[in-house]
This record gives structure tokens, sequence and C-alpha cells, in this order.
């Protein structure tokens, strides 16, 4: 069972991961989103 701070540790760091790769496609592939919720709230605002 985990602890309430490994859960957390885990959460930021696997939000971390995703907001890294996520940014790193979108510089890669020349503004091409890699995550569709992420385009959907960017183009909204």
């Amino acid at each position: 069972m985990q602890t309430a701070r490994q859960s957390t540790l885990m959460i930021a760091l696997l939000s971390f991961i995703g907001g890294y790769v996520d940014t790193f496609g979108f510089i890669a592939l020349f503004g091409l989103f890699t995550a569709h919720i992420t385009g959907n709230f960017a183009l909204m605002g």
C-alpha cells in the first residue's frame, strides 16, 4: 500500500513527464500538439 506522500510524489512526477513530452513534441513537430486536451485548452484561450 502506498502512503499519501508516495502517491503525491508519483502524481507530480507523472504530471511533469506528461508536460515535458507535450512541450517537446510541440516544439519538435512545429506546432502540432501531441496531447489533444492540451491543444484544445491552448486554442480556447
